[in-house]
């Protein structure tokens, strides 16, 4: 066996580790996310709810592609942690429970569907060279 084709196992071995870990962590982080979001919504005045939801979206924030951050706090757009804004501000029921059946959904399922394919991009394979294991040059 080469010490090429050795190099090429062990950093096969090595990148496959970090992305194992890269999935984890986001998976955690995106999962608490959508628990606390979940949490938060339903009683969206409760500030022990509302701090816990802020705390999760943030840690999902660090870990998640520019896509997946965008969808949860981008001020330009509904995105989640605006839409919770929205919530907070609602003083009536009626009015509420209008934000939480449309643009508190729309959030969430765009939330969603960035966590899904940033997870999903994880685990897609990679061609494995030695030169791309060393970087350019």
């Amino acid at each position: 066996m080469g010490l090429s084709t050795v190099a090429v196992a062990l950093g096969g071995h090595l990148i496959g580790a970090r992305m194992e870990v890269l999935f984890a962590r986001k998976a955690d982080a995106y999962k608490t996310l959508l628990e606390t979001a979940g949490e938060f919504s339903t009683d969206p005045h409760d500030v022990a709810k509302y701090h816990a939801f802020q705390s999760s979206l943030h840690a999902a924030v660090i870990v998640a592609s520019q896509q997946v951050a965008d969808a949860l706090d981008n001020p330009q757009s509904n995105s989640l942690h605006m839409v919770a804004q929205l919530l907070r501000m609602a003083q009536e029921p009626g009015e509420m429970e209008r934000v939480q059946m449309t643009k508190w959904y729309e959030s969430m399922e765009t939330a969603k569907r960035a966590m899904r394919e940033d997870l999903a991009r994880l685990v897609e394979p990679t061609p494995l060279s030695v030169k791309n294991l060393w970087g350019p040059g």
